[in-house]
């Protein structure tokens, strides 16, 4: 998609393995119907101060979608180089019509980007079995024509003779389009369910007793990773409330409902977050997106906390799911391709705009502006905690190879 504002330099295209031509995508009407319930629903949640707390159910709503859409193909008369092109044109206008809907953009086409990579992973398996069994084919017509009265080349024989026709071995679409619903189905849906399990069971390998963790304002990953460590080693939690939202109050109160001993909550105004962290042992974040170049995007207001963390020494720890793992890289300090500015009565209440503009004759001067992101650079980042395969943390430099694995560069673009 065309972004209105230049702020990112992507990694260079590279090259399909099937040149796919420009194609007109087509619907079912209930897809159709689905996407635009997708995008009403996500809108009205925009519009709520807990836009960015559903991230993980969005995408895995948008893979849903995604998958319905692939099933609702057409297979007859197709064969699987088509298809696979086909399929490709239908997962990127899909993300196309639904990742503007969402206030972080991306996070939306990491889904499709994973769902391509399944794509043509399975592809490369249908050809390669294809392959086989041609050349399996081939060795029975050698040996047909070599025919003796071997006893130990007459078996051999026999048994290539129960391979099918080569009429049967051609890869087919509708083969290749029930292999990949059903990795979609069986394997990659069910890893969104367990997206946060997998980062809060590595709580107990960083967090210590006695520590002193500091967080801002609120994160589901955050609140998860530390209810499970909560429950093993006692430590005391500091809260930046995150204003003007003040969201910390909400995480404050979610952590305290049990009334563990094992934790002490203190909450404290985001001025003070630089005055307090001398006595910090770690600083915990959440994060929208995980940048190529090890960066992150996190709520307004994370930088200037990492900042001060580098200044007394303090490692910051960022928590987050692989689908927020985009393959692109900030070229500028705008990153508005990525967020939104909120609501400015936050900042500044409107009655009190009214009657500046009022002592003015209706003239006012006053910008209000309410940022919904920061950008935290990889330099302020110590390690980044995911819910990998190898289950546990990388340093900010590992992450161009968590890319190679879950991204074909040629869907860098969507």
């Amino acid at each position: 998609s065309k972004a209105t504002v230049s702020v990112l330099n992507c990694v260079q295209r590279t090259p399909s393995n099937s040149t796919m031509a420009e194609r007109k995508v087509t619907f079912s009407e209930a897809s159709v119907r689905d996407i635009d319930r997708f995008i009403v629903d996500v809108k009205s949640r925009r519009s709520s101060s807990h836009a960015d707390k559903h991230s993980v159910g969005i995408a895995k709503t948008a893979a849903c979608l995604i998958r319905d859409v692939l099933s609702h193909i057409n297979v007859k008369g197709k064969d699987a180089t088509e298809g696979l092109d086909i399929m490709i044109a239908h997962v990127k206008e899909a993300c196309r019509r639904m990742q503007h809907a969402h206030p972080y953009g991306p996070l939306i086409a990491n889904v499709a980007r994973q769902i391509l990579y399944i794509i043509r992973e399975e592809y490369q398996i249908a050809l390669k079995e294809q392959h086989d069994k041609k050349l399996i084919e081939g060795e029975r017509a050698r040996l047909q024509e070599a025919k003796t009265f071997n006893p130990l080349l007459d078996a051999q024989l026999l048994s290539f003779s129960n391979v099918p026709d080569s009429d049967e071995l051609k890869a087919d679409f509708g083969h290749l389009k029930h292999e990949i619903l059903s990795h979609l189905s069986d394997t990659f849906m069910p890893k969104f369910d367990g997206k946060y399990k997998d980062i809060v069971r590595q709580a107990i390998s960083h967090i210590a007793n006695g520590e002193v963790i500091m967080t801002y304002g609120y994160s589901q990953a955050v609140e998860n990773f530390i209810a499970s460590a909560k429950e093993k080693v006692s430590f005391h939690l500091i809260i930046c409330e995150g204003a003007p939202s003040c969201e910390g109050h909400e995480l404050a109160h979610n952590l305290a409902a049990d009334q563990s001993k094992n934790i002490e909550i203190t909450v404290i105004p985001d001025t003070l977050a630089y005055a307090y962290m001398s006595r910090v042992s770690k600083v915990v974040l959440g994060t929208h997106l995980m940048l190529a170049n090890g960066g992150a995007v996190a709520q307004a207001g994370a930088h200037g906390l990492a900042t001060a963390a580098q200044f007394h020494r303090v490692p910051v720890i960022v928590l987050s799911p692989l689908i927020k793992l985009t393959p692109i890289y900030p070229s500028t300090t705008d990153l508005s391709e990525f967020g939104r500015l909120k609501d400015p009565g936050e900042v500044l209440p409107f009655d009190l705009m009214s009657s500046a503009a009022a002592m003015h004759d209706g003239a006012t001067r006053v910008e209000v502006l309410n940022a919904s992101i920061d950008y935290i650079p990889p330099e302020l980042i110590a390690l980044f905690i995911t819910d990998d395969d190898e289950g546990r943390a990388h340093a900010p430099g590992y992450v161009y190879r968590l890319i190679n694995q879950l991204y074909n560069p040629a869907d860098t673009h969507i």
